[in-house]
């Protein structure tokens, strides 16, 4: 039996998420005999700060040649709810500071949380009997895991009927192509066609989606140029490019929170120092601005929203490989 390795490649996705379920479900499972205490919140703040991270991709090599490994520094402003408490537990007072069973990785329901667990008040805690230090505020409510399992059930699912709409395409172009030895061209063509729709729909969604959000006053509070690396890899030889991004760090008050901010509709970073200068220049500390943001989650925020001409972009080129591909039919 034929294994089609890309669409396991594909599934590979909902399967990252359905082992990121499992590992909240068993932090769950684990804490099912904790017990618990009464505390008390003794912080409540926002913290901001730049995370740092990497990006990699596989650039496939041409036959005959191996593969290149791109890896490419990011950095991002992040919010966090610091939210300290205490509680005591056989006469010990304890100091916590995890709120759920998950690693917080920033910018998810930050002012939810500072808003549910404000300084002073008088909260459940729960907390290992076997190490008391340990402990959350809370667990994940299986009402959210169930609508998680259905997320990755129709993310998969779409994903199959995508590949069966896929094989029904690929015979129809088989069988009406001139040359049916061109038939690979014609569906590469197509597939990146469809891609660059929908990602052109994508984007002008969005940056419509984000015009329409709530605004707040918002002044810089940092402004300068961010020195980082992309790294190709290729036969265990790497070399390093410089490339140069503007920090414009921005602050808004949202429902009562103060937050950073470091998203722009039009962003530059170039391998020219003097490019991302320019950028950051035009933004200087203490200039302000109008930010909108997420009402849903106001850390997701923007200053400018726009598509810019992105969408028009790939639209005309998806035309073209439209085109290339009833060329090579013929």
């Amino acid at each position: 039996m034929d294994v089609n390795w890309w669409l396991v490649g594909a599934l590979a996705l909902p399967g990252l998420l359905v082992a990121m379920i499992l590992w909240i479900s068993w932090q769950n499972w684990r804490t099912r005999h904790w017990r618990t205490a009464i505390g008390r919140i003794v912080e409540s703040r926002n913290a901001s700060r730049d995370i740092r991270s990497t990006e990699s991709h596989l650039i496939a090599g041409r036959e005959g040649h191996s593969a290149t490994v791109v890896t490419t520094d990011k950095i991002d402003r992040k919010n966090f709810a610091d939210i300290a408490y205490e509680y005591a537990v056989a006469g010990r007072t304890f100091l916590g500071r995890q709120v759920g069973p998950g690693a917080d990785h920033g910018n998810l329901d930050v002012v939810d949380l500072l808003q549910h667990y404000p300084k002073g008040k008088v909260v459940t805690v729960w907390y290992d009997p076997a190490s008391p230090g340990e402990s959350i505020l809370q667990r994940d409510d299986p009402r959210r895991l169930r609508a998680a399992w259905f997320g990755v059930a129709v993310l998969a699912a779409a994903i199959v009927g995508g590949f069966l709409a896929f094989d029904h395409i690929l015979a129809f172009v088989k069988a009406h192509a001139a040359n049916p030895r061109r038939t690979p061209l014609i569906m590469f063509a197509l597939a990146v066609a469809l891609l660059m729709v929908l990602m052109a729909w994508a984007a002008a969604r969005r940056a419509r989606a984000m015009r329409a959000w709530p605004t707040a006053d918002g002044v810089v509070v940092q402004s300068r140029v961010e020195k980082m690396t992309t790294r190709r890899t290729r036969r265990s030889r790497t070399t390093t490019t410089p490339f140069y991004v503007p920090r414009v760090i921005y602050r808004f008050r949202a429902e009562g929170v103060d937050i950073d901010g470091d998203q722009f509709g039009r962003m530059v970073s170039s391998t020219a120092s003097g490019v991302a200068e320019r950028f950051a220049t035009s933004f200087p500390v203490g200039m302000r601005l109008v930010v909108h943001f997420d009402p849903n989650e106001p850390t997701t925020a923007v200053v400018g929203p726009t598509a810019g001409i992105l969408p028009f972009t790939l639209l005309v080129a998806a035309t073209a490989l439209v085109t290339v591909a009833y060329v090579l039919s013929l």
